[in-house]
């Protein structure tokens, strides 16, 4: 079974840089884990151990955690042009937040580069999402989405944690048919953009189709705090399709990755490849020392994507179920009290 979205790799130039952004302002403070080592896990993929700066933190109220990387033996590779939407592979992040309106006026107020304005989109069910761009220390675009049904003015101003990834994809169709098949079934939106309200975002060689993806059978993970999640697949009909990540490798600044919450990684395996993926990484065991420890899957999806599969077996010595209570619930009630 593929239970849900569980964590979103970003490489980045400075670990501690964009971890202060993203636990002072997208509220990322319940750090899971962070090491500094030769990952043994990746040498399939690199050939040798690469060594690594990897720092992992969840949200208190949920969503996919966030996997912060950076290369240590060598420098990072950075992308010399900057990325279109009408490129291919991971584009954007997207973090869910109730009250929009309270919390762009906070960011704004405290210095975030707010990308755009607030602007709304439709549902397939009829209701109305609002959203609004900013972008990361390195430059990687957030979408910041409401999907409640508040008006952007109302709700808390709570920001939720990891939601979605945005994908650019060169045959929409086979990308729909392939994340269905890892579980996001259900098409909560489709619809088109002529650059327009996204072009302060990034640049667009011409119209784009955009379909959010989310999984009809919710969350089926242990842990409370994955909510299942979307994936968001943006196809150009102009020109482009470069790819983002060309000349880079895994961990170099960008959207590297996103990781699905499995119950077996070996049937999650041959579920994708199936489907048309590739193996990159065969079922590996980690043990990141006092926190996450399981079996892992990595693979490339049928455009050369990189997504992982996780069986979680433990964090902090504590299984999934346990650490509801001693570390999720307990998040959610703090960070209620204006305490985390």
């Amino acid at each position: 079974m593929i239970n849900s979205l569980q964590h979103v790799g970003v490489g980045v130039t400075d670990v501690d840089r964009s971890y202060e952004f993203y636990r002072r302002h997208l509220r990322f403070k319940i750090k899971l884990s962070e090491l500094e080592d030769d990952v043994e896990e990746l040498v399939p993929m690199f050939g040798r151990r690469p060594r690594m700066r990897i720092l992992n933190a969840l949200n208190a109220y949920g969503g996919a955690t966030l996997e912060l990387f950076r290369h240590i033996d060598t420098p990072p590779r950075i992308k010399p042009t900057p990325a279109s939407w009408g490129d291919s592979g991971y584009l954007e992040l997207g973090v869910e937040v109730k009250g929009l309106g309270k919390i762009y006026g906070g960011m704004e107020k405290a210095g975030v580069d707010m990308l755009t304005g607030i602007h709304e989109l439709k549902t397939a069910a009829g209701s109305t999402w609002r959203y609004a761009y900013i972008k990361d220390p390195d430059g990687l675009p957030i979408q910041l989405i409401d999907l409640s049904v508040a008006r952007a003015d109302q709700g808390p101003g709570l920001v939720c944690g990891i939601v979605h990834v945005g994908l650019g994809v060169l045959d929409l169709e086979r990308a729909r048919a392939f994340y269905g098949v890892l579980g996001f079934d259900e098409e909560l939106y489709h619809g088109r953009d002529v650059a327009g309200e996204l072009e302060p975002v990034m640049s667009s060689p011409g119209e784009l189709e955009v379909v959010y993806l989310g999984r009809k059978a919710g969350s089926t993970a242990r842990l409370v705090s994955f909510t299942g999640g979307m994936v968001k697949l943006l196809h150009s009909n102009g020109r482009g399709s470069e790819r983002v990540f060309k000349g880079r490798r895994f961990g170099d600044p960008g959207l590297a990755e996103i990781g699905l919450d499995v119950d077996d990684a070996a049937a999650a395996l041959k579920k994708a490849m199936g489907a048309g993926a590739a193996e990159v990484v065969p079922p590996t065991d980690f043990n990141w020392g006092f926190g996450p420890r399981g079996t892992l899957v990595y693979i490339s999806d049928p455009e050369g994507n990189v997504v992982e599969f996780v069986k979680l077996k433990s964090v902090f010595k504590l299984p999934p179920g346990a650490l509801n209570w001693v570390v999720a619930r307990p998040g959610r009630m703090l960070a209620r009290l204006r305490i985390l």
